[in-house]
């Protein structure tokens, strides 16, 4: 069985270098890096971590909190890029990632509850930002350290860290490029629940529809792809006038 020692040995460097380039310390050169993870390659060496949580006390994960259905969050290219940067990141600096995904926020805060008592990751990443939100309060009344992927909503939320971009901007341009196209109606569907991001693509949605005094409706709805075609078809189906051209947003 190749040993942390065996890597050492055969790349020139310390077992604790070694130790080091496993658990993604930037303080050591990339060549130092390459050449480590080289041999551990050609070795075929892979780290105890289990080994490694005795010793530290860490888990060497992060705990991935997403709040909606599993079908609508896989089809979004959003999250997949998000997920796909968070597990790359995370793998570089030698931890791993785990998810838990519902609809339902006492469901989420069960399993978040588990992963806090069984001590299953070392901080959470939060892939929604939502006003009251009981999982950021629990959160911090454990004191685990956590992110939030999206704008803070209250004073406190000032203290810890926030990622965003301009939501508000982003639906403004969306909305006049739509109405660039020579639309007569417009038709928002958002998702239930009160979640930051909704709220400023409504705001941008609404400033540039009424700016154009185009006629729009508001629609809040689940965000599972089924619930939103059949809407949609019911809305055809509705549609008086055929001369009317309506484009929806969501």
């Amino acid at each position: 069985m190749v040993t942390i020692k065996d890597v050492a040995l055969k790349a020139g460097v310390s077992p604790s270098t070694v130790s080091r380039v496993i658990k993604g310390n930037q303080r050591i050169s990339e060549a130092t890096i390459s050449k480590v993870k080289k041999v551990m390659e050609e070795l075929n060496y892979f780290p105890n971590t289990a080994a490694r949580t005795l010793i530290t006390n860490q888990t060497y994960k992060i705990g991935l909190v997403l709040k909606g259905s599993e079908e609508p969050i896989r089809l979004n290219p959003f999250y997949i890029n998000v997920l796909l940067g968070i597990s790359e990141t995370c793998n570089q600096h030698g931890y791993g990632t785990q998810t838990t995904v519902s609809n339902n926020m006492n469901d989420l805060m069960d399993e978040v509850y588990k992963m806090i008592k069984q001590r299953m990751v070392d901080a959470f990443i939060l892939l929604y930002s939502k006003e009251n939100d009981p999982i950021k309060q629990m959160l911090i009344d454990e004191s685990m350290p956590f992110i939030v992927i999206g704008k803070p909503t209250s004073d406190i939320d000032h203290q810890f860290t926030h990622i965003d971009n301009d939501n508000i901007l982003a639906s403004e341009n969306l909305t006049r490029h739509v109405i660039e196209q020579g639309v007569d109606e417009l038709i928002f569907i958002t998702e239930k629940g009160n979640f930051e991001v909704s709220k400023d693509r409504i705001q941008g949605f609404e400033t540039i529809a009424s700016q154009n005094k185009i006629n729009y409706q508001i629609i809040e709805t689940s965000n599972e792809r089924e619930v939103i075609f059949n809407y949609m078809q019911n809305l055809h189906t509705r549609l008086k006038d055929p001369n009317i051209k309506q484009a929806i947003i969501r």
